[in-house]
């Protein structure tokens, strides 16, 4: 599957589209991360807050290419046209030859405590394990003190595997006194909350660290 393989183009969890950030994307990357500035910070290490339109498509298109080479899958996640909050699937232990990817998520400050994270975290988990992808083990890592994030990855169906000290291999974080790291396994048993159609055919800041 691998030399072959095409990344999916988006997938609908509860009526939110799921997709790979587009040209023109930008304005709404800046707009978004810099009113979550207050909300994001403590967990986010990109979030400054004054980010312009201009970088952050700079930004958008760089994950564009990414996910078209299949080097990287950061994925954005709009209610209409409105951007709530951003995902990904990120391969950062030798490539989808793999077959294990980071998952990662950060939810607008508007949307947070309102379940989405939990919600949209379930579904594209769901996604993620599905045949859609090549994921055999998708990992969670966050700051040990990140509560709320530890409890949405145990409610998406992870297993605390064990704590790093400090940062996680990606680097993210640092400052960080400890690291969890939650893991998932394909035929675990984990939440199901069906994607929608994906390709042609159809609670607080999350994991923290996600790029934006």
């Amino acid at each position: 599957m691998d030399d072959d393989f095409v990344a999916p183009d988006h997938t609908i969890v509860d009526g939110l589209l799921v997709r790979p950030w587009r040209r023109g994307d930008g304005p709404a990357l800046a707009a978004t991360t810099n009113a979550s500035h207050a909300h994001l910070a403590p967990w986010m290490s990109w979030s400054t807050g004054d980010d312009t339109p201009a970088r952050s498509e700079a930004r958008a298109q760089s994950f564009a290419g990414r996910y078209l080479a299949r080097e990287d899958f950061v994925l954005s996640i709009w209610d209409g046209d409105e951007l709530v909050g951003g995902s990904g699937f990120h391969p950062r232990w030798g490539g989808i030859e793999t077959r294990v990817a980071e998952i990662g998520m950060w939810i607008s400050a508007d949307r947070a405590g309102r379940g989405v994270g939990t919600t949209v975290l379930r579904g594209v988990v769901a996604w993620g394990l599905s045949d859609a992808w090549p994921w055999d083990r998708l990992m969670w890592l966050c700051d040990a003190e990140n509560i709320a994030s530890a409890r949405v990855a145990q409610k998406a169906g992870f297993t605390l595997e064990g704590s790093l000290r400090g940062p996680g291999p990606s680097g993210d974080g640092v400052g960080r006194d400890a690291t969890l790291v939650f893991g998932l396994n394909r035929g675990d048993p984990h939440s199901s909350g069906r994607p929608g159609a994906t390709g042609t055919d159809a609670d607080g800041a999350d994991r923290d660290g996600d790029s934006p």
